[in-house]
């Protein structure tokens, strides 16, 4: 089976999702509250960027910002799966900033895997039974039910030091090519620790290189 890389479009939304979560790190205390718990010393670093190096660590392809989609029981409950002991967080308070973005990055996830699931797979990480319960619920029921766990947007491998350490120094060199073989690199760790099969990994590999022309990544 080829798997289809995710479209130039699709990369463009991934870029602009990525500057909104970095930018809601730097303006919102309460979203980092619960990231600091699990890398301190990540999110010191994150909100400590100058404005061109989070303009470059934004053109990363692949969502910066995770919906927790490794945490089976956690989904298990938002998917309605019986039996799971996971506590309900407060609801979000009606426009909030985190609230927004959550809902405009599961919106996005949602309508790729609708189509393409293994693209999916590549800018978030997630295991395709991940992918396929999530495109079989209807929209507006996957916003109602996510957005009842307040901590479910978080920062992609939180703990990871050795995958953030890659894209904090030579993601954001001035140099294109050291970025983008930075990029790749961090990518495919994000696939093989997630058991992705190589075509798939070599799927990532033809995404689209949107910062040539269009921004100064």
């Amino acid at each position: 089976m080829e798997f289809a890389a995710p479209s130039a479009g699709d990369i463009d939304n991934v870029y602009a999702l990525n500057r909104a979560f970095l930018d809601l790190l730097t303006a919102d205390a309460a979203v980092l509250e619960p990231m600091r718990r699990s890398s301190a010393e990540t999110v010191g670093r994150l909100i400590a960027l100058e404005a061109r190096e989070r303009q470059r660590l934004a053109c990363t392809p692949f969502l910066l910002m995770s919906f927790r989609e490794d945490e089976s029981r956690l989904w298990d409950a938002i998917f309605g799966g019986v039996g799971s002991a996971v506590p309900l967080l407060p609801l979000h308070r009606s426009g909030e900033p985190a609230a927004r973005l959550l809902d405009a990055g599961l919106s996005f996830v949602w309508q790729l895997a609708q189509h393409n699931r293994y693209a999916a797979r590549v800018v978030c990480g997630a295991g395709i039974d991940w992918c396929e319960r999530l495109a079989g619920l209807a929209l507006v029921e996957l916003l109602q039910r996510a957005g009842r766990y307040d901590a479910l947007l978080s920062l992609r491998r939180a703990g990871n030091t050795v995958f953030w350490q890659k894209l904090l120094t030579a993601g954001i060199s001035g140099e294109q090519a050291v970025r983008r073989a930075a990029r790749l690199g961090a990518m495919q760790a994000l696939l093989i620790t997630n058991a992705v099969q190589p075509r798939l990994r070599a799927a990532a590999c033809q995404i689209p290189d949107r910062t040539t022309k269009r921004r100064p990544a």
